[in-house]
Order: C-alpha cells, then structure tokens, then sequence
C-alpha cells in the first residue's frame, strides 16, 4: 500500500496549549516558527504500510429426505453449519499515544540528544518526532517509537435449520390440490475486535470500535395450488396461495401474503395475475459489518466553488450552519467518511403487481408474444448516501439541527469552517414507486438459407 498519509486533523497528534485542538507544539524541537501548529499533513515515505490476513472458514450441510409409505407426499430436513475466523495484520501504522508526546514539547539534553517533555519532567524512552522537512527527516528512531502492527479479529457463525413437506390435500373437480408447507430458523453472529490500540483511539488506523451482534429468525411458510377450472372447452385456470410469517429477534414478527391467479385458454393463450407483499429484513452485513474510514475526493456543496450553484433554501442552510455568505473557503481535496454497518436498521416492506399474457397461435407458427403490466411499491428501502448526498440531505432538511444534519461533521465558522468528516453508513431512506409494461414478441422460422429469429 502507499505509505501513511498522516493528518493531524484526523490522525492523534499533540494536545495543544488552552484546549485549542491538537497539533505540533510550540515547543517542539523541531517547530522552526515558535508557534503551536494546528494543522499539518505529511505523507510518512520513510515507512512502508501492508496488511496480510489469515482466513479459516468452516461448512458443513447434513440433509435427509424420504416419502411416507407409498403415498406422494415427501418430506426432507436439513441443517447448516458454518463458522468463519478472520486475522487481519496491519503494518506501517502508529501509537496515538506516542504521536501525541512526539509532537508535544520536548528539549536537547546535556548531551544534546533530542527528548520528549521538559528539562524539569524528561519523558523516558520518548523520540520527538520531526515532521518538517523533506523525506527522511523522519529517522528509524522516531518510526520505532511511533509506530507499531496492529492486528484486528473477527469471527462469524451460522447455524440455519429447515424441514418441509409437500403432498396432496384433497380432490375438486377440476384436479388435485397440492401443498407445501416449511419452516427454517437461522441465526448468525458476528463478533469483531480492532487492535486493543485502536479500539481505545490509539492508532491512526481506520478503524476505531469494535461491534459485535447477533440475530435468529424463524420462520413458517404454506402454500397450495388450487385447480379452479379444467375443461377442453373452458380451459384451465389455477389459484395459487402463500403465507409466510417470520419472527426476527431484532424486528419483531412479521406476516407477507402472495397470490396468483393463471389461466390457460384455447389456442396457447395464458394470462396471469399475481399480488405480493414485500417484507426483507436488512441483511446481517448491512446490520453489522465492522465500520471504516474511507477519504473520497469530492467538493463541499458549502464551499465557494459550488455555493453560487445552490438554491436559495439550501444557501440559507449553509450560512445557518456556519458558512460565511458566498461559501466557505475549500482546503480540503478528500473527506473523512465512515462506512459500515447500522444495528438500528428497519425492513423495508412494499407490495408488487402484475398482469399480463402469453400467446402462441397455432396459425402462425413459432411466434410467441408477451405483454406484462407491472407495478412496485416500497417504502423503507435500505441505502447508503455518497458524501455528496449526505450533505445535500442536510441542506434540504431546512434545519440545522436535523437527523440529516447530524451525519454530517462540520468544524468552525466564517473563513474556518469545513467539513470534518460524514457518516455513511446504511439508512433506510431509499423509497421507490414504479410501474411499467413490457412487451417481448419473438419469431423464428427454417428456411434453405438457415434458421432466423
């Protein structure tokens, strides 16, 4: 990977002098303007970085499956076993802590040697760290001090058990009426540790807590399959039910319905009709992948090079949340964004329809054509906003204090203010409505020249 980019607004550095942030301190041996430093950013050439990991990952599925007697119904069971242990090794990282001291005040003892703290109060074993100057001002000294390998550990488990039986119910006059009915639990864990560096904010790692969670559901699905009409002169039309209901530890218990109507008439023509309700549970890696720092280029819609593009409304907001009139001044090139996984998530749930027919005439040789209306519905949906769509939320909002703002990290006012960082993790937001109709006609036929379509 490339080497470090160290940043003392995201990275630890040293706390300065009255609260004021943390940075490089005036009393740094190797601070040349006497003053404290509040900002400084070097891309540390002098230490490679990588990572390497080792994966173990365990499956195993045992199944059964038989008929009763001589009767057509027929059953099976399965369970499914897995567990996952993930070691990942991060090298060319440092210590928060000891950036912290490195940077802070430090002195030339008697024998001229560079050290951390005051002649009063010397901090054993500390290197003052030099991040003024070009690539190599940063000796092997100061790397063994400052940094260090910082090893993350995660570990996964399923466990999914399901049985299911089908058969014929009973005889109508137009056939047989045929049944399913199964049942599943699941459950998943997911437990991830960071580095103990990191997970105290000790490391300029992009990782800084751990998470952990688990969930199991179960569930019950019946279905049947109704014949309603068989006749040569009728045709054939068909009714098939579903109900499924699942009981999440994490959401509650939760029943969907389907249904669909097919009718089969003379001359290869069906058409059919199907109504279902939508319910999906967030997944378990939406609800709890560890969380990371990613740095996209992108621009502050606050800033002046995109404030003058704005809506009245949304320059309102940007002045409401700090900006000077005509924008803020823009330093930055990239952003802090923190990506992951959300616990708090909820399920999406909706409806679907269609309608529609498939004709096949007997006069006309293999064409076959179909026309189908659809209509979807959901509500909920789970999505994850770029750094973009995270801060135009924040100015449509309208308010300063909104959920929308809240996931977006500003520092300062007037000539100072920026964005320190949004977070981007999954949100139910997403929303969608759509409806449409398609129409697919395809013919082929044989002739001396070869087969067309």
């Amino acid at each position: 990977m490339a080497p470090l980019p160290y940043d003392s607004n995201f990275d630890p550095a040293a706390p300065l002098a009255g609260g004021e942030g943390s940075g490089i301190s005036s009393d740094n041996v190797f601070n040349p303007f006497g003053e404290d430093i509040t900002r400084v950013r070097r891309r540390m050439l002098e230490i490679g970085r990588g990572s390497s990991q080792d994966i173990q990952q365990y499956q195993s599925l045992l199944g059964v499956r038989g008929t009763f007697g001589a009767s057509d119904w027929r059953w099976q069971a399965s369970y499914n076993f897995g567990y996952r242990v993930n070691i990942n090794e991060n090298r060319g990282q440092f210590f928060g802590s000891r950036l912290a001291l490195a940077l802070g005040p430090s002195f030339f003892d008697s024998n001229g040697i560079a050290t951390c703290g005051t002649p009063d109060a010397p901090i054993t074993g500390c290197v003052p760290l030099n991040l003024f100057g070009g690539p190599g001002t940063v000796t092997p000294e100061m790397l063994s001090y400052i940094s260090g390998t910082f090893t993350d550990t995660s570990r996964s488990k399923l466990d999914v058990f399901n049985a299911s039986i089908t058969g014929a119910l009973f005889e109508l006059p137009a056939g047989t009426v045929n049944s399913e009915l199964a049942i599943e639990y699941r459950y998943q864990s997911l437990a991830w540790a960071p580095d103990s560096a990191a997970l105290v904010g000790n490391s300029t790692l992009n990782t800084d807590s751990a998470i952990s969670g688990s969930y199991d559901v179960s569930s019950v699905v019946g279905a049947v399959n109704i014949p309603l009409i068989n006749s040569e002169n009728r045709g054939k039309l068909t009714l098939d039910l579903a109900v499924r209901h699942d009981d999440y530890s994490t959401s509650g218990a939760n029943n969907t319905f389907q249904g669909a109507l097919l009718y089969q008439a003379r001359d290869n023509l069906s058409i059919r009709a199907n109504f279902s309700e939508v319910f999906s549970e967030p997944s378990f890696r939406q609800l709890f992948e560890p969380q990371k720092v990613t740095f996209p280029v992108a621009l502050d819609a606050c800033s002046m090079p995109r404030f003058a593009s704005l809506t009245p409304p949304q320059q309102a907001m940007c002045v409401a949340l700090g900006a000077p009139a005509g924008g803020g001044s823009e330093f930055e090139g990239q952003f802090q964004v923190l990506e992951g996984g959300n616990p708090q998530l909820k399920p999406t749930t909706g409806h679907t329809k269609s309608l529609g027919f498939n004709w096949s005439p007997t006069s006309l040789p293999n064409l076959n054509i179909d026309l189908d209306w659809w209509k979807i519905s959901m509500g909920s949906g789970i999505t994850t906003l770029s750094f973009t769509e995270t801060v135009l939320s924040c100015l449509n909002s309208g308010e300063v204090n909104s959920a929308q703002c809240d996931r977006v990290l500003r520092r300062g006012s007037g000539s100072s203010f920026f964005i320190f960082g949004t977070q981007s993790t999954a949100i139910n937001t997403a929303n969608l409505k759509t409806e449409g109709i398609d129409l697919t006609m395809q013919q082929s036929y044989d002739s001396l020249y070869g087969h067309f379509e």
